[in-house]
């Protein structure tokens, strides 16, 4: 989870060219917030398109000192180490960790 300390934000944008493997969002630092702002416009209106409704406003709880507590938690668990994440997602080798060689 330190790896990927914005895996549980609600709002993530990510600047692939530098930071391909998405561990660090660039939401809400300077010179992103138009991007951020046109790629949510953009999924607002064809979620409008959608049958039923899907709203795209932030959740309060997530801004609640439970959440935050809950965050800070999660922050202390390798993936690896859930048993349910490995058991219904197989093993996944994240990119801080070196590749395995076939043996």
């Amino acid at each position: 989870m330190q790896s990927y300390p914005n895996y549980f934000d609600q709002n993530q944008l990510y600047d692939l060219e530098n930071d391909q493997f998405e561990q660090n969002s660039v939401n809400g630092q300077e010179g992103y917030y138009q991007v951020a702002l046109a790629m949510k416009n953009t999924l607002q209106e064809h979620l409008s398109s959608f049958e039923h409704p899907f709203d795209l406003n932030e959740i309060e709880y997530m801004k609640s000192d439970n959440y935050h507590d809950q965050y800070q938690t999660n922050l202390n668990y390798d993936l690896n180490e859930i048993p349910w994440f490995r058991r219904d997602h197989g093993e996944f080798h994240w990119p801080r960790r070196a590749k395995q060689t076939d043996e």
